[in-house]
């Protein structure tokens, strides 16, 4: 009785590593960067550098269409400048003015995750260019806001903004195989549906732009 339970586990593992094979067709690293913008309910739009990391995996693949996910980190935000004008009563009684130029930065921690469909064009070329479309979730790690005005300050209103942004992610790319490695640089549009809620009750609207490379490994027999 203990062989067959055995052999059964066994049979279960190898099963599971042929499936495996066939479902997954390569697992790989992305590397990015670009630019990340805030829209504001004027319409007024700030924007920062954007950085991006992740661990990617393709499944299902066939000729025309494959399953492409992205596991990663992001970093976004936005940067604004404005005038500060302010009063101040000294102890000699006397009122003087001060006109100061405030920066704000404004950084976003992010876990993403994503599931988009990989339309191939030209899929019999060993530079094999396609299009990218699906659903993506946001889920905030940590958010900052620094105020430069006489002096830095800087204040952590995590626990004040919204947690998760759903959106969408569209984009093209180039995939270039070489034996079992596949080189892609491609890029990225996210855009997010629901406004994220920050400081001052201020709400956004998120968008990203990104160009990144990816370096894959095929699980290919």
């Amino acid at each position: 009785m203990l062989h067959r339970y055995h052999f059964s586990i066994f049979l279960i593992i190898c099963l599971t590593f042929s499936l495996n094979a066939t479902i997954i067709d390569n697992i790989g690293v992305t590397f990015g960067g670009g630019q990340s913008f805030e829209i504001d309910y004027k319409d007024k739009t700030y924007s920062k550098y954007s950085f991006s990391t992740s661990f990617s995996i393709e499944l299902f693949n066939t000729k025309y269409f494959s399953l492409k996910s992205f596991i990663g980190y992001d970093q976004k935000g936005s940067n604004d400048l404005y005038f500060s004008f302010t009063v101040v009563d000294p102890n000699n009684g006397g009122i003087t003015s001060h006109d100061s130029l405030v920066e704000v930065k404004r950084k976003s921690d992010y876990l993403h995750v994503n599931v988009l469909g990989k339309f191939k064009i030209l899929p019999d070329r060993k530079l094999i260019p396609y299009v990218l479309l699906g659903p993506r979730i946001d889920y905030l790690l940590k958010r900052t806001v620094e105020e430069t005005w006489l002096g830095a300050d800087e204040y952590d209103i995590t626990d004040k903004t919204t947690k998760y942004l759903f959106g969408i992610s569209s984009g093209i790319g180039i995939e270039i195989n070489v034996n079992k490695f596949i080189l892609t640089p491609f890029a990225l549009c996210n855009v997010g549906f629901n406004k994220t809620k920050a400081e001052f009750g201020n709400e956004f609207r998120n968008i990203q732009y990104v160009i990144a490379l990816e370096l894959a490994y095929s699980l290919r027999k």
